[in-house]
């Protein structure tokens, strides 16, 4: 079930309206677990923090979950990139094997390989850069929250409707003396505020704050996400090598197979997550003009030469004739580097 405050809860009548408000914390209070879709706008909108307000009073901090809502076209366009992508370069290895035959094929196959991922990289780098901007102010956000000073669609059109110029129900007035009689959930100390908006500030700032910086970031993805972006391309890829490696059989069988899993299980989440960290990473630039366009090419090239040093790392120990056991070390090696950069603490928010 969602709960979507417009459609649930009367924007019309007073009375109705008031009686959804009060009833909002019993919804909440029902429910499993909270979903924060975060934009840089959130912690300044009256009705995400009243939620949150609501939401606070009964449960825990570990039931709530942050996303970044500009997360999703980040992460789509990172899976059509890859596709464009592979599609390229499977297209540039025909014409380079018409043109070229077949002894030149892994010379032009490297050329084509870098060229596509670095045009491939530009699009997903300059959105996931921008995603971290965004980021970067969440901490001064929480450090300076207020509810008071959150907005609300009634106050800031003086309780006037724009297109009906009927009269707006203040929501502000409402949550306020909600939270009035929450006192004690934020507090076990009434005389330390001067009212329940104090003590909910401070609750944000100094226990709310850490967890949220520690649990929201641009290069923070579950590995199922990042799996989900990726399987298609690089796992129909790996399903297309089977005939061939049924075709071969013994150790060149042995070698395409494992090549084909390892660019599935290795190189597959990395590309995304390689792209949200580098993104992330170091200082950045604000300034929309030429300069944000040049850290977009710096970072993409950054990415390229991370990538291309994973996928040699896959592809040369399995060019060595006769050492399987080298091959399978390298292989386990990969996977155990895979699983570490994935579980690694993202860097989430750039210096500016």
């Amino acid at each position: 079930m969602v709960f979507l405050d417009k459609l649930c809860i009367d924007q019309q009548n007073e009375d109705r309206k008031e009686k959804g408000i009060l009833s909002l914390a019993g919804f909440l209070e029902i429910s499993d677990e909270l979903v924060i879709l975060w934009s840089p706008s959130y912690f300044g909108r009256l009705w995400c923090t009243y939620e949150l307000a609501s939401w606070l009073r009964f449960s825990q901090l570990n039931d709530i979950t942050v996303m970044p809502i500009h997360l999703s076209p980040v992460i789509l366009c990172i899976a059509f990139s890859m596709w464009g992508t592979i599609l390229c370069y499977i297209e540039a290895l025909s014409v380079a094997y018409s043109v070229a035959g077949s002894h030149k094929v892994d010379l032009a196959g490297l050329f084509w390989g870098s060229l596509c991922i670095t045009v491939g990289a530009i699009l997903p780098t300059h959105i996931s850069r921008h995603l971290a901007q965004s980021l970067g102010s969440l901490p001064e956000q929480l450090e300076h929250f207020s509810i008071r000073e959150a907005k609300s669609f009634c106050c800031s059109h003086n309780h006037v409707h724009p297109e009906t110029q009927e009269h707006l129900p203040c929501d502000r007035r409402l949550i306020f003396d909600m939270l009035e009689q929450w006192q004690y959930h934020f507090s076990n100390n009434r005389r330390a505020y001067a009212s329940s908006l104090d003590s909910f500030d401070f609750h944000v700032r100094q226990k709310l704050k850490p967890w949220i910086l520690r649990n929201i970031g641009g290069a923070e993805v579950p590995f199922s996400l990042l799996l989900a972006t990726t399987c298609v391309p690089f796992l129909c890829w790996t399903l297309s090598c089977i005939p061939a490696v049924l075709k071969l059989g013994g150790l060149p069988a042995f070698r395409l197979g494992l090549e084909a899993a390892l660019c599935s299980i290795v190189l597959g989440p990395c590309v995304p997550k390689f792209i949200l960290e580098i993104s992330a990473a170091g200082v950045d630039c604000k300034d929309p003009g030429r300069g944000d366009l040049l850290f977009t090419v710096l970072k993409s090239t950054a990415f390229v030469v991370l990538t291309s040093l994973l996928w040699a790392s896959i592809h040369l120990p399995l060019t060595m004739p006769e050492h399987v056991g080298w091959q399978l070390a390298s292989a386990a090696g990969l996977v155990a580097l895979t699983i570490a950069i994935l579980r690694r603490p993202s860097c989430r928010f750039p210096r500016t």
